[in-house]
């Protein structure tokens, strides 16, 4: 394997792991919503958690990015880092 490809793979789990907590992190909020409006404190405290622990995995992913992006400079990075921004901020509905 050549030293660029073997550059490439910690960086590919970087987004690879960011594409699924962009999609936990909708997932979370979707149940959060589904449960505060059924009311039943079990079912919203279940979703809070879940919603949560998303979140954390999403901040973990964001990090990840970053770290493994230094001077990578790719378009599919900066747009990854995006959605993972706006899934964290967006993530609590009102």
């Amino acid at each position: 394997m050549t030293e660029t490809n073997q550059h490439q793979m910690p960086l590919q789990h970087a987004v690879d792991h960011a594409r699924t907590a962009v999609k936990q992190v909708i997932d979370a909020s979707d149940a959060f919503r589904e449960a505060r409006q059924s009311a039943d404190p079990r079912d919203i405290q279940r979703a809070t958690q879940q919603l949560l622990d998303a979140r954390r995995n999403a901040e973990e992913a964001q990090s990840q990015l970053f770290a493994q992006s230094q001077g990578a400079g790719e378009a599919q990075i900066s747009q990854m880092a995006e959605q993972l921004g706006n899934a964290i901020e967006t993530s609590w509905p009102e």
